[in-house]
Order: C-alpha cells, then sequence, then structure tokens
C-alpha cells in the first residue's frame, strides 16, 4: 500500500510514538488521551474497518502495513520534519498531547522523549535539553506553543478558562 504523508497523518503518528504500546499500533494512558486517539483514528479512516480496540486505559487497532509506515516515518523523522512547517507542527502537537507538559514557567516538557526528538526540536530553533528520559524546552517567547497551537488538543484545553 502506498501512504502519503499528511499533517492530521503526522499529529496521529505523533501521538502514537509519545505514548505507544507493543500490541498494534496503539496508546495507553489518560482517558482523554485513549479518546484522542480513537477519534484520530475514525477522522483518517484508520483502520479502513473502523474497528479500534479499547481495554481500559489503553486503545489499539492492528495493520501491519501502517505500522511499518508509521515505524519508517519516525526512523526518518529528522528528516522528514526538519521544516517549520503544518507537518513538524503537527507531528509536534501529537507528541505533546500523548506526553507533553507544560509549567507555569513557560518550559514544556515531553516526557518518554528521546535523542532524536531533541535533535528535532533543536533543528527547529528551540532551546532543549535532554534530562533522563525527557526533553525540557525553555520556551520564554512562546515559539513552540506558536507552532503547535493550531493543532494540539491538550494545549488548547489547558489555555481554555476555568470556570
Amino acid at each position: 500500500m502506498k501512504f502519503k504523508l499528511t499533517p492530521n497523518l503526522a499529529y496521529f503518528i505523533g501521538l502514537w510514538k509519545g505514548a505507544r504500546i507493543a500490541k498494534g499500533i496503539g496508546v495507553r494512558g489518560s482517558r482523554g488521551l485513549v479518546d484522542a486517539f480513537c477519534l484520530c483514528a475514525k477522522q483518517l479512516k484508520l483502520p479502513p474497518t473502523g474497528k479500534v480496540l479499547v481495554s481500559g486505559d489503553s486503545a489499539f487497532f492492528f495493520h501491519s502495513a501502517y505500522k511499518a509506515y508509521f515505524e519508517q516515518v519516525l526512523g526518518r523523522q529528522l528528516e522528514v520534519f526538519k521544516h517549520k512547517n503544518d507537518y513538524s507542527a503537527a507531528f509536534l502537537a501529537g507528541l505533546f498531547d500523548s506526553c507533553g507538559k507544560l509549567d507555569e514557567a513557560g518550559n514544556i516538557m515531553f516526557l518518554h522523549a528521546d535523542a532524536s526528538d531533541e535533535l528535532l526540536l533543536l533543528r527547529l530553533g528551540l532551546k532543549a535539553r535532554k534530562s533522563g528520559k525527557s526533553v525540557i524546552i525553555k520556551d520564554q517567547n512562546g515559539l513552540l506553543v506558536q507552532l503547535i497551537g493550531k493543532f494540539s488538543k491538550s494545549l488548547e484545553a489547558e489555555k481554555a478558562p476555568q470556570p
């Protein structure tokens, strides 16, 4: 099968990378993450049958061709997402929605990130450093928030006024 990378598919790949599980293509985490994964899979018509299995705090489906394509994109993520465009913004937004946190000081933290994520952020002009399994971004100018703001679902929820 031949697949074409779109910003929505890049968001889905980022969402999957941040909280992936060993079984098929799936995520494990909070209810919001599982719902976002299911909604995104449904919008992209992944899998073609529309069957996403949800069990407890995880959701997944099986499709070997999609999994191979996603692994290929992640293997080449430094080349695929090297420019500041909708593709890299959507990928980082998916990664933020699955394993990112925003603190009061304006720092953004990606939990469960690897060295390629740190290098990608540095190439996009952000001040990032790896600390253990996390990547911390000093985002005083709001560059990352500006970049991922149009795609991120959890960032919109954090910015919404609390009643």
